[in-house]
């Protein structure tokens, strides 16, 4: 039993753990303030400020742009291209487009591989630089003339604008089946030119005008017409031979066997004498349509005999007939070289060419 003023064993325990509780949890209050006024921030060189430095301002800032709203007046939020950039950066189906129009749909025309580059600001319409000559291959000019040509030689095979630029007899127009040679123009399927290559040709540039109307005249023809030169002095006669090609008494005039032509044009040169008639059996023996006659002399003329030998074998053939003059009068009386013209219904001229 208990004495008045004496604690139960309860009574004592917790009455002896108080003071010492208490003092314990202010001994932790006071370390905790302690250390709580002694950190510092995370930078050590600030002074203690919460977050190591001082505090900025920071705000947002609506800008209103055009462009950036939808079509309610909201914005999405998201730049819109300026033009500037939507020209430098185009879209998939601008891109697909463009390269769609860089890709040829034909093949280019010939115009076109040929023609010469022009250069910016070049005009597209001239004439010089959108038309193709119609020379094939190296050769005379257009008109057919050497340079410097004039006189009674003047009026020959010329160009004409309004045809495309083809040599033109007088500046006529051509039409099918047709050319021309030294003025006079027929139609036909074949032709045979029979021209003078003697030593006077060579006299006032004869041989020249006579190649370079020559080859004018084989370039008005077309691919489904025929063409042969006997080129004569004395016998025996030269037919013209191709290059290349299997010898034919007659050649269509493609383009290849136009160009082979002229090649063998320029190699021909004059000399020796004269003799007529062979050349005109010669060219007879072809049976063409029409046959083009150039010599430069009348002498030695074809005697009646011969004339009526020619004439017998001419059948439908029509003889042109073209004489170089040289100014001289000529007699009253009419020579042999038109009476050959005449009877085969053919035409004569004559040409004076100076020496």
């Amino acid at each position: 039993m208990e004495g008045p003023g004496e604690l139960s064993p309860e009574q004592w325990s917790w009455k002896s753990l108080l003071p010492s509780t208490t003092g314990s949890v202010l001994i932790h209050v006071l370390v905790f303030v302690a250390l709580s006024f002694s950190f510092r921030g995370c930078q050590k060189s600030a002074p203690g400020v919460s977050g190591g430095a001082e505090f900025r301002t920071v705000g947002l800032v609506v800008v209103e742009s055009e462009g950036l709203s939808d079509g309610d007046g909201s914005s999405d939020g998201l730049p819109m291209e300026s033009p500037e950039d939507a020209r430098e950066n185009p879209s998939e189906d601008e891109q697909s487009e463009t390269t769609a129009e860089s890709v040829p749909t034909a093949a280019p025309s010939l115009n076109e591989l040929v023609s010469p580059l022009r250069s910016p600001g070049t005009d597209t319409n001239d004439a010089t630089n959108s038309e193709l000559p119609s020379v094939i291959g190296a050769g005379s000019p257009l008109s057919g003339l050497p340079a410097g040509t004039s006189g009674a030689t003047s009026d020959l095979i010329r160009a004409n604008p309004a045809a495309g630029g083809a040599a033109q007899s007088g500046g006529a127009q051509k039409v099918p089946g047709q050319t021309t040679f030294m003025n006079i123009a027929d139609t036909g399927r074949s032709f045979v030119y029979v021209v003078d290559v003697s030593s006077s040709m060579t006299e006032g540039n004869r041989l020249q005008i006579a190649k370079s109307q020559l080859k004018a005249s084989l370039r008005l023809l077309q691919p489904n017409q025929f063409f042969q030169v006997v080129f004569y002095s004395e016998p025996p006669t030269t037919r013209l031979r191709l290059r290349g090609r299997a010898a034919q008494d007659m050649y269509p005039a493609t383009e290849v066997n136009l160009l082979l032509a002229e090649r063998e044009i320029d190699r021909v040169e004059a000399q020796n004498g004269t003799e007529h008639r062979s050349a005109l059996i010669d060219a007879l023996s072809l049976a063409p349509d029409v046959i083009y006659f150039l010599t430069d002399g009348r002498e030695p003329a074809l005697s009646p005999a011969e004339l009526s030998e020619v004439k017998r074998l001419t059948g439908k053939t029509t003889i042109h007939v073209i004489e170089f003059g040289n100014g001289a009068l000529s007699s009253r009386t009419t020579s042999w070289l038109e009476k050959l013209a005449r009877q085969s219904n053919g035409e004569y001229r004559e040409f004076v060419v100076r020496e």
